[in-house]
């Protein structure tokens, strides 16, 4: 992977989800930061619908930047960004 890499999580077209656990500990042992994308799982998994971090019971600290595009559960137009402080 090079520092431009980008690893889908919830593929779109099958609805298949990559191992975010087993990603989270190569994020730690190697020392990258993550970007997640929730547009897909945002309102659909989860016991309260929040998510690939909820549906795997991680906590949103895990991560460093979660991006959100409105449209695609919210029929909203825009997007979310929000991370950790470190990421400021």
């Amino acid at each position: 992977m090079t520092s431009n890499s980008c690893l889908y999580l919830l593929f779109r077209s099958t609805g298949q989800i990559a191992p975010l656990p087993e990603l989270l500990a190569l994020k730690e042992e190697f020392y990258y930061r993550m970007v997640l994308d929730e547009s897909f799982s945002f309102g659909v998994l989860g016991k309260t619908g929040r998510g690939l971090l909820e549906h795997f019971g991680r906590d949103r600290g895990d991560v460093e930047v979660i991006t959100f595009a409105l449209d695609t559960t919210l029929a909203g137009t825009g997007g979310m960004c929000i991370g950790t402080s470190e990421v400021s």
